[in-house]
């Protein structure tokens, strides 16, 4: 089944942790304008070590922001 990235879950984690976009993509390794670019869904294929660096930093598990592809499109 085709995996996708969920931008809304990435922005929801790192609110609900009360932490910047700037600290988290410092943190992660990245341009906090590409961490901006994933939450607003204008990037959705981010690298697996990526993924898996932001999903450390939040403290969640990967199937947070990797969902089946029909999860994300039903209501």
């Amino acid at each position: 089944m085709p995996k996708r990235f969920d931008h809304a879950a990435l922005r929801k984690a790192r609110e609900m942790r009360h932490r910047y976009q700037e600290e988290v993509a410092e943190l992660a390794g990245c341009e906090d304008r590409y961490l901006r670019a994933l939450e607003n869904g204008e990037k959705s294929n981010p690298s697996f070590l990526l993924v898996y660096r932001l999903c450390e930093i939040l403290d969640i598990p990967m199937t947070d922001l990797i969902q089946d592809e029909e999860e994300l499109t039903s209501p």
